[in-house]
């Protein structure tokens, strides 16, 4: 039960308090949304290809594209049988790009899916060279104009 004394001030007070309130959140909110939802400057692009070793399909490994214009954008892909594939959602961007491709082993779901299918044989080792781990040895410029499949030729004497 309020108090008399206090019902005028609930009654008028409260609501104004409550109103003031949400324009303050609306106030301090709106730019915090407006900078974070602002227009990216970059856009994904659905990249595809092949990565092979002395010519013969990689069969487990990850392939990563670092932006070269801001090393925070990266896009990492498996590599499976020898293939890759970045969607329009999680594909690197425009520009120019290191890319790393390094053994990853599968983690236990993928081991189950690949035991299933009776692909697991040879996908719990490695044998790409830790020399394209490495910024710099591998370089990909991508283009949302012109996309085409890129194929990676490694060598095991790297």
């Amino acid at each position: 039960m309020i108090n008399p004394i206090f019902k005028p001030l609930v009654r008028f007070a409260f609501p104004s308090f409550v109103f003031a309130m949400s324009c303050w959140t609306v106030a301090l909110g709106l730019p915090i949304f407006v900078i974070g939802c602002g227009a990216a400057s970059a856009t994904s692009v659905p990249v595809m290809g092949t990565v092979t070793i002395d010519g013969e399909p990689v069969k487990s490994a990850k392939i990563k594209f670092i932006s070269r214009d801001d090393e925070k954008l990266e896009a990492v892909a498996m590599v499976t049988d020898g293939n890759f594939e970045f969607t329009g959602v999680n594909g690197p961007i425009e520009g120019e790009h290191d890319v790393l491709i390094y053994y990853s082993p599968p983690d236990f779901e993928e081991l189950q899916e690949m035991i299933k299918q009776d692909r697991d044989k040879g996908m719990l080792s490695s044998d790409i060279p830790q020399a394209y781990a490495q910024a710099g040895v591998l370089t990909a410029t991508i283009s949302a104009t012109k996309v085409e499949a890129m194929n990676f030729a490694l060598t095991s004497d790297r």
